[in-house]
């Protein structure tokens, strides 16, 4: 798994990264793993946990950098906003049919970025 940050004791954030993977407590301090990349599932879990203002919020996540990359995941999480029912083959075909691999790398891009976003709203 990979870290994704420490000493985060906010109850919704710790429900959404549940819902994503697991967590662990180490020392006193709590330490979240993303674990389940494997599918869309979990990506549409997640977005749809998030309210109007968190919606905004990782939208301009993305609008502040002009990586490609980040407009292939903008477009990943507005396919997981309007239908959260979609499975991993119909969201890779809306995307232009990308490898596995690929693919998979870009909802774990995904899942990270929403949680970065997260962490920093209710950590502050």
């Amino acid at each position: 798994g990979q870290t994704i940050t420490k000493g985060i004791n906010n109850t919704k954030i710790v429900q959404r990264i549940a819902c994503v993977g697991r967590i662990t407590l180490r020392k006193n301090r709590m330490t979240y793993w993303i674990n389940d990349y494997k599918s869309m599932k979990k990506i549409t879990q997640l977005v749809s946990s998030l309210n109007a203002y968190e919606v905004k919020l990782v939208q301009k996540y993305y609008a502040m950098s002009p990586k490609i990359e980040h407009n292939l995941k903008i477009k990943l999480f507005e396919i997981a906003l309007k239908n959260p029912a979609i499975s991993d083959f119909e969201a890779a075909k809306l995307l232009g049919n990308r490898t596995s691999a690929a693919f998979s790398m870009l909802k774990t891009r995904l899942q990270e970025d929403i949680m970065k976003v997260l962490i920093m709203l209710h950590a502050g």
